[in-house]
């Protein structure tokens, strides 16, 4: 049956070309945007924008609001260049435009570092993957839609692309927790439009960073970046990695809609001007599980049936004397039925498991004069999890044995000032604060007597505060500073933290450049760390770990960058990460520390005395996209350890030592290249060491009812190494206003089996082994019009 849908699929597609090609008439389109300063957000007038090669001639200029717009553009790809007085040019390349939808592009110039004359329109190279930030420097990487789109195996999820960067890896089982140089995957802070923000990924709960899909569609995803250590001064509560997400701004001029169909979901997404002739605009994307549906027609008959669905959106609203107001908006519901099995294959234990999160906030960007700008943002953010289930107990009967109902609310102010006093000075400053409420209880039932032990019972709220000044300095024409402080204060128990942080970049030729950094930055633990009961030998609860200060690291990176030609660049990047105050069990003879969590209940007494290190060497060599192929090899060797009371140096369960990645592709040009029809083949082969885990006590776990870990050698056995192979097929068809688009994309092509964890069934009384997420096809069409 597969086999026939997949020829009917590829029929389809070679009708539609064979259609396509018969039809002589030329389509085209347009592409415009906004070109403004990167430091002050003004717009910039006058400056050229022009079409690469092109013969004959295209170009254009900004009018006053820094508005451009280029006509009658056929299908494919083309590079922009970018010039004005008194700036750095800018290179925009490989845009692929489509005949279903406009191409519409806000640009950022730098300002030069002297006043120079205006620069003539040459060839030029790309930007490369420079991040938008400028006051990061280093350990960070822009990525756009076409890349999450491009890199085999990414599920169209930039959550998944993202492990093919250097220092990162995922989990291999499926959950998609990002592991970044080492670290816990909590240590991972998701940002959204400037704010930061729940976990954002469907069948999660409260303290992990990570699961199977991520709410936000690429249809809405803009450039955004991705950073790995020693943080700009703006960022906190953070210590291991900053996934920070942006949303595309909808066409103002043109209403669009573009409809998918996909194994993962239905998405349906539509854009436009609120009114003729302004310039606010709307974007918004809804997305429906495929198979939730097609299980709700009764279609299908088997259980644990993932249900999801997520809605994305952003306003944009521009008046002439107020400023330009944002509003946008991410939320998903998950559920899905979970049911556990014994060695009779009868079922012992079945529940549901329900996921949600969703946040709203409100930008407002008022550009105060030529050279300063005020940002303020509002928003507000709910995350949660319920689960309820129930077991078969020695009676053979089934009773409640868990209830789990987690409820986060948060309430978030921030607002920065940037001054520009001159082309090489920017400096800015600014606070945030919010507040959060939490309601959680969470219960367990034992089997042995029908008691209920209480994990978590708390109805609390807390505030958190977070300032930072930072500066911007150009030295001289190759040489950058950045420099700044930022401070936190966790009001639960009022620990705070005095952040310094600074970063160099030294371009020693116009093809290379060095540039070192240093960060101190702190973190609280999850909540249910601070609430979680512990008990004794006699039963008694108590809540030990409220007074838990904040872990703390200090960063020191040092990089090496060099373009080896035109579109060929390898970076090298060493680091060292010193952690301190780390929670660890209050016990001397314990192994057990913090940063071996990914998230999950702490029954121990902690006390902020444990440590840790991280230290490697990251290689990447990418060929950008130029000449209708890439290429992206990236090596990370590593370690990853800790110490606790013992005064002993352990390996972190997430020590893989190693991680290697490499990427290919090309894009091939169907019929006439005017017409911007492509196909492109993508694959992604990646070897990584996998964690480090503690054997089961089988004995122990028997008479115990449930998992008993050996701790007597911590984290010194590994599981199987992770190997796996994606591909990714894709074919692009312009007709007259309208683009098709069909992807194939198969995660673990090879369905390689390895071991990623080792548990204890209570009801086999056997020690199982969890493998890597098998083969998963994914097809998906999509319409733009």
């Amino acid at each position: 049956m597969k086999t026939q849908f997949f020829k009917n699929l590829i029929f389809t597609a070679l009708v539609v070309l064979s259609v396509n090609q018969l039809n002589a008439q030329t389509f085209t389109q347009v592409v415009r945007g906004t070109v403004i300063d990167a430091d002050t957000k003004a717009p910039i007038p006058g400056a050229n924008i022009v079409i690469a090669k092109s013969n004959p001639f295209v170009g254009t200029v900004s009018d006053i609001d820094g508005i451009f717009r280029l006509e009658n553009i056929t299908p494919g790809r083309i590079t922009l260049y970018v010039t004005c007085v008194g700036y750095e040019k800018l290179t925009v390349p490989n845009l692929a435009v489509i005949s279903g939808k406009e191409s519409f592009l806000e640009l950022e110039m730098t300002q030069s570092f002297e006043m120079l004359k205006e620069v003539t329109v040459k060839n030029g190279n790309g930007k490369g993957n420079e991040v938008l930030n400028e006051m990061a420097i280093v350990s960070a990487r822009a990525f756009t839609v076409d890349e999450t789109k491009r890199y085999a195996g990414s599920l169209d999820d930039p959550s998944r692309m993202v492990s093919a960067f250097a220092g990162v890896t995922s989990d291999a089982s499926g959950i998609n927790e990002i592991i970044v140089r080492g670290n816990s995957p909590k240590g991972v802070q998701w940002r959204l439009e400037g704010v930061e923000i729940p976990n954002p990924n469907h069948f999660s709960h409260q303290g992990n960073t990570g699961g199977p899909i991520n709410a936000l569609s690429s249809n809405m995803l803009g450039t955004s970046d991705f950073y790995t250590g020693a943080f700009a001064p703006e960022y906190g509560n953070v210590l291991s990695g900053i996934f920070d997400m942006k949303m595309r701004t909808g066409n103002n001029e043109k209403h669009e809609f573009t409809l998918g169909i996909g194994a993962l979901g239905i998405d349906l997404a539509a854009e436009g001007p609120f009114k003729k002739g302004s310039r606010s605009s709307y974007n918004i994307n809804y997305r429906y599980s495929t198979l939730s549906l097609i299980d709700q027609l009764n279609l299908v008959d088997f259980g644990g049936v993932p249900r999801y669905q997520d809605l994305s959106f952003k306003t944009n609203f521009i008046t002439k004397k107020a400023g330009t107001f944002s509003f946008f908006g991410l939320g998903g519901y998950s559920e899905i039925d979970v049911n556990q099995l014994d060695k009779n294959e009868e079922t012992v234990f079945r529940g549901t498991q329900i996921s949600k999160f969703g946040v709203v906030g409100l930008n407002h960007l008022l550009l105060i004069n030529q050279n300063s700008f005020l940002k303020t943002t509002v928003s507000a953010s709910n995350n949660g999890s319920w689960f309820e289930a129930e077991s078969r107990f020695s009676d053979k009967q089934f009773y409640e044995s868990m209830k789990r109902d987690w409820d986060n609310n948060t309430l978030q102010f921030s607002t920065r000032y940037s001054n520009s006093i001159n082309n090489n000075l920017r400096v800015v400053f600014g606070i945030e604060y919010k507040h959060m409420f939490y309601n959680m209880n969470d219960q367990l039932r034992y089997q042995n007597n029908f008691t209920w032990r209480t994990n978590i019972d708390m109805e609390e709220n807390t505030g958190q505060f977070e300032s930072f000044a930072s500066i911007k300095y150009r030295i001289a024409r190759n040489l950058n500073m950045v420099g700044g402080l930022h401070y936190t204060n966790f009001l639960l128990n009022n620990s705070q933290a005095i952040e310094p942080r600074i970063a160099v970049k030294w371009n020693t030729s116009p093809r290379s450049n060095f540039n070192i950094g240093y960060g101190k930055h702190s973190m609280p633990e999850n909540i249910v760390t601070y609430f979680t009961q512990v008990y004794d030998d006699n039963m008694n609860a108590s809540t030990p770990n409220k007074n838990l200060g904040l872990t703390k690291a200090n960063h020191f990176i040092a990089g090496y960058e060099h373009r080896i030609l035109k579109n060929i660049n390898a970076k090298l990047e060493l680091y060292y990460q010193n952690l301190y105050d780390v929670p660890v069990e209050n016990l001397e003879t314990s192994s057990f520390s913090v940063l071996n969590d990914a998230g999950n209940l702490t029954f121990v007494a902690l006390v902020n005395e444990g440590k840790g290190r991280n230290y490697g060497a990251e290689f990447t060599l990418e060929r950008y996209f130029n000449n209708s192929y890439y290429y992206l090899f990236t090596s990370s060797l590593y370690k990853s350890e800790y110490m606790t009371l013992t005064n002993e140096w352990y390996n972190t369960m997430f020590d893989g030592n190693y991680a290697f990645n490499f990427l290919i592709g090309k894009e091939f040009i169907l019929g006439r290249p005017e017409r911007g029809n492509t196909l492109n083949l993508n694959s992604k082969i990646l070897f990584n060491g996998n964690r480090k885990y503690l054997p089961v006590d089988l004995e122990a776990s028997r008479n115990l009812g449930s998992t008993v870990y050996d701790y007597s050698e911590p984290y010194t056995k590994r599981l199987d190494n992770i190997f796996q192979v994606n591909f990714t097929a894709s074919l692009k068809l312009n007709r007259k206003h309208v683009t098709h688009e069909i992807l194939l994309d198969f995660y673990n092509l090879l369905n390689n089996q390895a071991s990623v964890s080792k548990y204890y069934n209570e009801y086999t009384e056997t020690i199982e082994t969890a493998k890597q997420l098998a083969l998963m096809p994914n097809v998906m069409y999509r319409i733009h019009f």
